[in-house]
């Protein structure tokens, strides 16, 4: 951990700052000019969704900003030092924007139709699969499904599902501050420990892109809410870390792959279990509603202490247990199929009996 730390010290350099400065400059001049005429029109909508527990309007163009610096960052990266890798993740930026603009105008001027974004999102899905993504692995120890990951075209369709599932998985965490931005970089960590274990640090040259903003945008969003990630940028985080992982264990297939389900397990139990949820409900699986596990414990703590913005921090540090314990156990656990099995069920046990303990709330 201290050589990865130190060449970390050694990535610092006049693109990183330029990004530090410009992200932070974006986020004072929208959190302190909200009354302005320009910010009223473009970084703020009345937002009344099913799964709102803020008091007053915020905007939520945290992510976007991300986006866009990044993209601004790898830009300037490039021409300094035109490596592959950059130019690849700038491809990929280019080819999400769809997303990142139907979702722009999701967190700024009206709703988007439902229909409307699943088509968006599994038009680009089929993009990045087809041919973005350069391997594909296998995951192990599920009969019959093995020998379908011989065929390209179920590889794509599959984790083209398993991208839909994360961003949506990531939308659906995006409720409480700091939540989805601490689960963010808890999955970065475990990213750059699996570079520094195979020796890849070009990898840890672009996470490191996308873990300085999320550290800033942490100092404003947590735990008082300054600005929201907004839909922009559970998109925009979810398909990164998405995109990467699958590259990883498709080109080091010697690690097991579950160690990607342990890694994003968060996102992808919410994303199951509300689907079966809604299911049972009979109700429509695609509609949001007030019964996700934060906001249930949300609902909990507020009952209890009636000040919203506590209830809502607490809230997130409760649920640490699924954004802080996976990377820390990774280390211990990545090469054992029966440890990372039991981490697994540990953490499917805890978000069950979390949701029995809170079930009067639906």
């Amino acid at each position: 951990m201290i050589e990865l730390f130190n060449y970390f010290v050694t990535l610092i350099n006049i693109n990183l700052i330029f990004l530090i400065f410009g992200l932070t400059i974006s986020y004072v001049l929208i959190i302190y000019n909200l009354n302005t005429r320009l910010i009223k029109k473009l970084a703020i909508s009345h937002y009344r969704g099913a799964q709102r527990v803020h008091e007053g309007e915020v905007s939520r163009l945290g992510g976007f900003m991300i986006y866009l610096w990044f993209f601004i960052a790898l830009i300037n990266q490039i021409n300094e030092q035109p490596e592959e890798i950059y130019k690849n993740y700038i491809m990929f930026l280019i080819i999400i924007f769809p997303i990142m603009f139907i979702s722009f105008i999701e967190d700024t001027y009206s709703n988007v139709a439902v229909k409307y974004r699943f088509f968006v999102m599994i038009i680009t899905m089929l993009i990045l699969c087809s041919s973005w993504i350069t391997s594909f692995p296998i995951i192990e120890h599920i009969p019959f499904l093995n020998y379908l990951f011989e065929y390209r075209l179920f590889s794509i369709i599959f984790y083209g599902v398993c991208l839909m599932a994360l961003i949506n998985g990531s939308n659906f965490i995006d409720g409480m501050n700091g939540l989805l931005g601490f689960f963010a970089i808890g999955v970065l960590a475990s990213c750059m420990y699996l570079s520094f274990y195979v020796g890849s640090l070009k990898d840890i040259n672009i996470l490191i892109f996308l873990l300085i903003p999320l550290i800033i945008f942490l100092i404003f969003n947590f735990p008082f809410g300054g600005i929201f990630m907004g839909d922009s940028g559970a998109y925009f985080i979810g398909l990164f870390l998405g995109v990467w992982i699958i590259n990883f264990f498709g080109t080091y297939d010697n690690i097991s792959s579950w160690n990607a389900v342990l890694i994003l397990f968060y996102p992808i139990i919410e994303v199951i279990y509300s689907f079966i949820r809604k299911i049972i409900q009979k109700k429509s699986p695609f509609y949001p509603d007030r019964f996700h596990l934060h906001l249930k414990i949300y609902e909990k703590l507020y009952q209890f202490f009636l000040i919203p913005k506590l209830a809502n921090s607490l809230t997130t540090l409760i649920l640490s247990i699924f954004w802080l314990l996976p990377p820390l156990t990774l280390p211990f656990v990545m090469h054992s199929q029966a440890l990372i099995f039991c981490i697994i069920f540990f953490f499917t046990f805890i978000y069950l009996f979390l949701n029995f303990c809170t079930r009067n709330i639906e």
